[in-house]
């Protein structure tokens, strides 16, 4: 069993390497990372990427979706003041696009607003979170407290290399199609 557990997570840890985007001004952080640096008192700000059929299967812990972050850093960017901006996806991939984009709107703000400061990061995705944290949120329409599951929406048959001990869920064709739109909508679209 341990032995297939390692097989797994070294599959995913080559899907991370072959798709998560990160550079020296982007970095890469592990869910272990963004654990230690929120219990030493850094606010983390985790941001969902995916789309919303995705989400509805769980998120990570405290996690905002893309539109909801989006509008209250529109409406309020003092809110995030000091923040590391923490965008995740299924392997990296999604959420480095976006972070590339939300850096570039952090440091404009940075330009027009003195005082103001955020930095950006890029998670390692819900599917290395399985192994590290092992974890997820979902929201009972019925509760206003979160529900602790171990399942997760893995987006496609390639990236199902999540902890075995996790339910996961994958797209069909057009939730393939879906999440697609959603990258190359991201891209063209402003922050």
């Amino acid at each position: 069993m341990e032995k297939a557990r390692e097989e797994r997570r070294e599959a995913a840890n080559a899907l991370l390497s072959k798709y998560a985007i990160s550079s020296d001004s982007l970095p890469l952080l592990s869910a272990t990372e963004i654990q230690q640096r929120s219990s030493a008192g850094e606010t983390i700000v985790l941001i969902d990427v995916r789309t919303e059929a995705e989400q509805s299967v769980s998120m990570l812990p405290n996690a905002l979706a893309q539109e909801a972050f989006e509008a209250d850093f529109r409406a309020s960017p003092e809110r995030f003041n000091g923040a590391v901006l923490v965008p995740y996806c299924t392997i990296g991939f999604r959420s480095g696009l976006y972070a590339g984009k939300l850096q570039r709107k952090v440091r404009q703000l940075e330009a027009e607003r003195p005082g103001f400061q955020a930095s950006v990061a890029n998670s390692e995705g819900v599917v290395m979170w399985s192994y590290e944290v092992g974890e997820f949120w979902t929201h009972d329409p019925r509760s206003a407290e979160p529900k602790v599951v171990k399942r997760l929406h893995v987006y496609g048959s390639e990236w199902d290399v999540a902890a075995e001990d996790m339910e996961t869920t994958k797209f069909g064709f057009w939730g393939s199609a879906q999440g697609l739109w959603r990258v190359v909508k991201n891209y063209f679209t402003a922050l």
